[in-house]
């Protein structure tokens, strides 16, 4: 097992869980809630309406206009769908060309209902019109990095997860095509000081949310609940206005596991111990999958967290003004096993969230909290 194959693969299909969790949940905020399926795209090995067979969905999006995007790694395509899910069009394909890719890692829109698609392999944003034409492009000079995740900022400006330097948040100009400011201190939001717990951040260095109003929001991949708020100040500068803390705390969320042996009966990712002989384990007992806003002025946040041989998927509601922890659910019926075969992939604004099926089919379903 060397760590670029599993770095790839992990960047493919995202994160398992199982472990012990403290917790420290105020109970006022727990709301009893279940999912309702209300659309599925894909699911069928030969769709009637003769729309595409999906390979996987790694992620996905909706826009202004309510129209659907998931991003396709088996085809190297972004499938476009209306909100009824009936298929519009598929862009890109394998290959180096414009309009053309080689790995989708982000999948994000802006106010004018245009996509950006980032490659990680070929370090390249291609934005697209809502009719599928090539509007622009841009080339990253952030060297052989594998970007998991874009969010778009004002002025040109986009911001993105990686450690580099030790920082981890860096702000991006595309019209200057240099990064202008790196935030977020690694040892910072290291819930252990460990070694091997910022050598996993390397690769996976969690998820960031704008806030609308100048503010970067960021979430350790491995979630304890704390979440971290940066802002702007009129002189360009960043600094650290509070941490959010959701409903609760756990410690640690992450657990290595060093052995000899090449598997271990509670692992979910394996590689080469970086620091010595033999192999580490890591157990993920809860895993973000980002921040989003909703149209009732509060943004949610998904997760999973561990529930004996299954996961469970925590939605967390917070007021967007005061950062403030509302309500939260928990949701058991999704029926998750401990290798995750579902995960949520998008939350838009009218509340509705967006699952990843990975079972023999794959598929995207639309759920609605009830």
């Amino acid at each position: 097992m060397v760590k670029l194959y599993i770095k790839i693969i992990l960047s493919v299909s995202f994160f398992f869980l199982h472990g012990c969790t403290e917790n420290t949940e105020k109970v006022e905020l727990f709301k009893q809630a279940s999912l309702q399926e209300i659309l599925t795209i894909g699911g069928e090995s030969e769709p009637l309406d003769g729309t595409p067979v999906l390979s996987m969905v790694f992620d996905a999006l909706t826009d202004g206009y309510g129209n659907i995007h998931l991003v396709d790694p088996g085809t190297n395509q972004v499938h476009s769908y209306d909100m009824n899910g009936s298929y519009l069009r598929s862009l890109g394909g394998k290959g180096e060309g414009p309009g053309e890719f080689q790995s989708i890692t982000s999948l994000t829109v802006d106010g004018e209902n245009r996509l950006y698609v980032y490659d990680s392999l070929l370090s390249r944003l291609t934005v697209f019109t809502i009719d599928g034409d090539i509007y622009d492009m841009y080339r990253f000079k952030t060297g052989r990095n594998i970007i998991n995740q874009i969010i778009l900022l004002s002025d040109n400006r986009i911001a993105f997860p990686l450690i580099i330097e030790n920082k981890l948040v860096h702000i991006y100009s595309l019209t200057n095509e240099v990064i202008e400011k790196s935030i977020v201190d690694t040892e910072s939001v290291l819930q252990t000081g460990d070694d091997l717990a910022k050598d996993f951040m390397r690769d996976f260095p969690g998820r960031v949310f704008a806030t609308g109003d100048g503010g970067i929001i960021y979430v350790p991949l491995h979630y304890g609940g704390i979440m971290h708020l940066y802002e702007e100040t009129q002189s360009g500068e960043w600094h650290k206005k509070k941490e959010i803390t959701g409903y609760r705390k756990i410690d640690p969320a992450l657990t290595f596991h060093l052995t000899r042996e090449d598997t271990h009966d509670r692992s979910h990712l394996s590689g080469i111990n970086p620091f010595g002989s033999g192999y580490v384990h890591y157990e993920f007992h809860s895993v973000s999958f980002g921040l989003y806003q909703q149209n009732d002025g509060t943004f949610v946040h998904l997760s999973y967290e561990e529930a004996g041989d299954e996961m469970h998927l925590v939605v967390e509601y917070f007021n967007i003004e005061t950062m403030e922890l509302q309500a939260y659910f928990i949701i058991d019926d999704l029926n998750i096993p401990f290798f995750p075969d579902k995960r949520p992939v998008w939350a838009d604004r009218e509340g509705y969230i967006f699952i990843a099926d990975h079972s023999e089919w794959p598929a995207l379903r639309k759920m609605r909290i009830d």
